[in-house]
């Protein structure tokens, strides 16, 4: 029996979901992530990302690039944050977010970071600051993502949270010597507690039992 030839590996790997369709008012461009190939309108990030003003302006060698034959890779990224970042752009930022995801939200951060566009960046982190995140999660993600302003707030968290309450995933999402960091410094911020109320004039300590 004949064995049929072994297709090739581009069209094995790659499973367009949505064709790009004929615009002359958007740019659409296929990215390609795990396998996974969207056409994505580009126009929004254009408009904000001077880094991707200068990466689509510089002059190609290959006039396939970034059609459905030959789409552009994304090292790095994973296939579900290409979806989100299509349904993203063909939404233009979903004015109803109350049942999307906590993940499209990251992906969308990720982009938003990648890129240096500043509307999904900002999008996706006021979006993920109104949800619950344990601040492993929250501290691991502002280091990633540059969110300066999540950090601090993050580690008072932790240093406030019991040693009894930090969970496997907490230890796996921000790594063991992260957290021994934070358990040494939870031992000598206790230090300096009870060092404080033993050096605390008494009259002081009545004063504040009765509120005043």
């Amino acid at each position: 029996m004949d064995i049929p030839p072994v297709p090739p590996l581009s069209s094995q790997a790659t499973a367009v979901t949505a064709p790009c369709p004929p615009s002359e008012y958007y740019r659409f461009v296929y990215f390609r992530a795990e396998g996974v190939t969207e056409c994505v309108n580009i126009l929004p990030f254009l408009e904000e990302s001077e880094n991707m003003r200068q990466l689509f302006s510089l002059p190609t060698d290959d006039p396939e690039e970034g059609t459905a034959t030959k789409p552009i890779d994304l090292p790095g990224t994973q296939g579900e944050m290409l979806v989100s970042l299509r349904e993203y752009v063909n939404n233009f930022g979903w004015k109803n977010t109350r049942n999307l995801p906590e993940s499209t939200f990251l992906h969308l951060l990720h982009f938003g970071h990648m890129w240096e566009a500043d509307g999904p960046y900002r999008w996706a982190i006021e979006h993920l600051e109104a949800r619950q995140m344990s601040p492993a999660r929250r501290l691991e993600l502002a280091g990633r993502y540059g969110v300066d302003h999540w950090i601090d707030p993050a580690i008072r968290r932790l240093l406030d949270m019991p040693i009894a309450d930090v969970t496997v995933e907490d230890v796996l999402t921000l790594g063991v010597e992260v957290f021994l960091i934070i358990a040494k410094a939870k031992e000598e911020l206790e230090k300096v507690t009870k060092l404080f109320m033993r050096t605390m004039p008494t009259a002081t300590l009545h004063g504040l039992k009765r509120g005043g």
